[in-house]
């Protein structure tokens, strides 16, 4: 059988009718991927603030939150555009809470003033503990 001549989109019923979980599992572990890289680069930034830890930390994070939003919007059942992810990855302080917005609405605002902060503060004292190991 040819897998290239077949047929694209079918109006047969797909045979797995039960719900897949998978998306959510994986939005809540790209959701502590964005936890780690921001301790990850605060603490690197904080052992050596001058050197290229502190480039290579910022574009971990942002890209973190560009997989956690592309994760999140397939749970939500939503489409996360392509061109979102550049986005996301040049304004991510803001980009998130449009993206949270957008799919969960109300509760997705929420979720950000909730969640940024704690990533702030972990990112900030991973980077105090950097300095004061790195002395």
């Amino acid at each position: 059988m040819d897998p290239f001549a077949a047929p694209r989109e079918s109006d047969e019923q797909a045979l797995v009718t039960r719900k897949l979980d998978w998306p959510q599992s994986y939005a809540r572990r790209a959701a502590f991927g964005v936890y780690a890289a921001a301790i990850g680069s605060g603490f690197a930034f904080g052992a050596h603030p001058q050197g290229a830890s502190s480039l290579l930390g910022v574009l971990a994070v942002s890209w973190a939150i560009s997989y956690f939003c592309a994760l999140d919007a397939r749970a939500h059942h939503v489409v996360f555009p392509h061109s979102f992810w550049l986005f996301t990855s040049l304004a991510w302080p803001v980009a998130p809470l449009a993206h949270l917005v957008r799919v969960r609405g109300a509760s997705g605002a929420l979720t950000y003033a909730v969640h940024a902060p704690l990533v702030a503060f972990c990112a900030f004292m991973s980077a105090a503990l950097g300095a004061w190991l790195s002395k």
